[in-house]
């Protein structure tokens, strides 16, 4: 029942007030219980360590490797506030048909050189697209920096176009970097339910977030001098290499790369 039933009047900012005091606040919903927890978890955790560990000390390359949220490319509303004289005008609704394509932002973050790189598809996320992104990344950064290494380390989520059950991520691997370009290479995925602590999730991707959750994506426009059409009907479409402490806030929003930011190299 409530108090006015019984003749007590009271107003809401005192009802507040008796709440704050007894310990209650306005909360949100916490997402901190593990629906599937596997009893081996904390070895998995030891044995990626260790091998980062290993990899570290003989200087060999470290990657950390993931597709981050299709973006739809057209006038459309990102979360986010911008220093501005007036507000950007975007379209009320965020239809696919208002859009002019898609771009799907393949993120590669190098562990020992602290600099991340982002290719950027245009039709499926697919494991051919997630081996050519990274044959690619090497072809152009990784052969140079690292010129006497032949082994990669690839740390991975466990699902998605780079999943670990995926078999077609295991024979691109295979065909496209192993045989092609005759590296070795070691793939490691996270847990299921781990990929927060995939390094290009806290490294890489809240960087690109924050910087470009204020800006739209107008345009995906080709640059025919980066890698051709893939096997599967996919295209790499832009590449951006730079640290991920100096994202800048300058930014194309109209050229090939779509909303990954323009910034010099170190």
């Amino acid at each position: 029942m409530a108090l006015g039933d019984f003749g007590v009047r009271v107003s809401p900012n005192t009802v507040a007030r008796l709440l704050h005091q007894m310990g209650y606040s306005l909360r949100v919903n916490h997402k901190k219980l593990s629906t599937d927890c596997s009893p081996d978890r904390n070895d998995q955790f030891l044995y990626l360590s260790d091998l980062r560990q290993r990899f570290q000390r003989r200087g060999l390359p470290i990657i950390s490797v993931d597709t981050k949220k299709r973006e739809l490319v057209g006038n459309f509303k990102n979360p986010g506030a911008r220093w501005d004289l007036s507000p950007r005008l975007v379209n009320d609704h965020d239809f696919r048909s208002d859009s002019t394509g898609v771009a799907i932002p393949y993120g590669i973050y190098d562990l020992l050189a602290n600099r991340g790189s982002v290719m950027v598809g245009v039709s499926h996320d697919t494991s051919a697209f997630a081996a050519h992104a990274i044959a690619h990344w090497w072809r152009q950064e990784g052969s140079t920096r690292y010129p006497r290494s032949r082994q990669l380390l690839i740390l991975s989520d466990t699902g998605g176009s780079n999943g670990a059950r995926r078999r077609t991520w295991k024979t691109e691997l295979q065909s496209q970097l192993a045989d092609s370009l005759g590296l070795t290479l070691t793939v490691a995925h996270y847990p299921t339910g781990a990929s927060k602590w995939n390094p290009i999730e806290h490294r890489l991707f809240s960087e690109i977030s924050k910087k470009l959750g204020r800006r739209t994506t107008r345009q995906l426009s080709e640059n025919p001098q980066l890698h051709p059409l893939h096997q599967n009907g996919n295209r790499v479409v832009g590449h951006r290499s730079t640290r991920p402490s100096q994202l800048s806030h300058r930014y194309r929003t109209d050229t090939r790369t779509a909303s990954i930011p323009s910034t010099e190299t170190a």
